[in-house]
């Protein structure tokens, strides 16, 4: 091999390394924004009243088998009532609908923007690779909700929802 074949082979190996990298960079940004845009297609989905998109991004046997463990520990007799119904979609349906009939999105309540009322800090963090929490709470109502997502082959799946000190 002379000087001319190794120099072009060298060039060449470089800008295979130089393009791997560059795909590297691209997926492991989508990575990082993926869980990002997942939330904001879902708030796009509540404020058009899109109950299908929600369905398939929430694990709902696992939201209850969750909130089920947590309720029998703790002792709620009303969360534990609501939840003998079931989680599912219809029940998200049959919340969607009626956030819609009384003036809008689920954060207007008669025309009124509750959820600049309501929450006064939000908080997101990856737990693990493949574990995202959101952490909504407002200080005067001293009420904490957390929502924690599953990275799934494709998509983030609601799994757990905490509220409060559970």
């Amino acid at each position: 091999m002379n000087v001319r074949e190794r120099r072009y082979n060298s060039g060449a190996a470089t800008s295979r390394v130089l393009v791997l990298m560059a795909l590297g960079a691209v997926v492991g940004l989508y990575y990082l924004a993926s869980p990002y845009i997942a939330i904001h297609r879902a708030g796009i989905a509540i404020d058009e009243g899109n109950s299908e998109y929600l369905c398939d991004r929430i694990d709902f046997e696992q939201v209850q088998a969750n909130l089920e463990d947590r309720t029998a520990a703790v002792g709620q007799p009303i969360l534990s009532s609501m939840l003998e119904s079931g989680l599912n979609c219809e029940a998200l349906e049959n919340a969607l609908s009626v956030t819609q009939r009384f003036g809008g999105g689920p954060e207007t309540v008669k025309g009124k923007d509750v959820a600049a009322e309501v929450l006064d800090s939000e908080s997101t963090r990856f737990e693990s690779p493949v574990t995202f929490s959101v952490r909504l709470s407002s200080q005067e109502a001293q009420r904490e909700v957390r929502a924690v997502m599953t990275r799934t082959p494709l998509s983030w799946k609601v799994t757990d929802v905490t509220f409060g000190d559970q």
